[in-house]
């Protein structure tokens, strides 16, 4: 039976009410964390332990990026990736589990992007969007240092001229003191 054909319902619409049986934030975290905790360890490398994923993610670390509906394959075709970045503090370093269904390293952005054509399409669009995002982010924070360099010139010749009026108006009052 297809949906135009079932049976209208007796009861009336102003009796159904909808309230949300889950977390739909939480239920994300948790799928991050399980799919985090199957794939990859993250070592301290100050202690040489591995760190619990749980506590490495929380609200400061984990920053969600969007979506991706991608149909120009099969899998995309039939999965919503759901994209966070998971920042891993400079002393510890992610790597891959000795069971986990992929080959090959974990990589950085300088190393993966010479081969980017290599991976699959979600991998291509997050890297490729991660690069232009730090490209373009390096670009604002040069305007900013170079703006903040001119404020500080300009600062610098405000104060100049305001040692000036000082020495100047110094300079009058010990004239009008003789």
């Amino acid at each position: 039976m297809s949906v135009a054909q079932l049976p209208q319902s007796n009861i009336p619409s102003s009796s159904l009410h909808w309230t949300p049986s889950i977390d739909l934030a939480q239920t994300i975290e948790n799928n991050i964390l399980r799919e985090l905790q199957e794939e990859v360890v993250v070592i301290d490398s100050m202690t040489g332990e591995e760190v619990h994923i749980g506590t490495l993610v929380d609200e400061a670390s984990l920053a969600p990026l969007g979506f991706i509906y991608d149909t120009s394959n099969d899998v995309g075709k039939y999965h919503l990736a759901i994209v966070n970045l998971v920042i891993v503090p400079s002393h510890m370093t992610v790597m891959k589990r000795e069971n986990v269904h992929f080959d090959g390293p974990v990589l950085t952005m300088p190393s993966l992007l010479p081969e980017i054509e290599k991976y699959e399409n979600w991998s291509q669009i997050i890297a490729k969007s991660l690069h232009d995002g730090m490209k373009l982010a390096a670009e604002n924070l040069k305007a900013a240092a170079d703006s903040l360099g001119e404020w500080d010139a300009v600062m610098a010749s405000r104060k100049a001229v305001e040692s000036q009026e000082v020495a100047l108006s110094a300079a009058m009052g010990d004239a009008a003191k003789q």
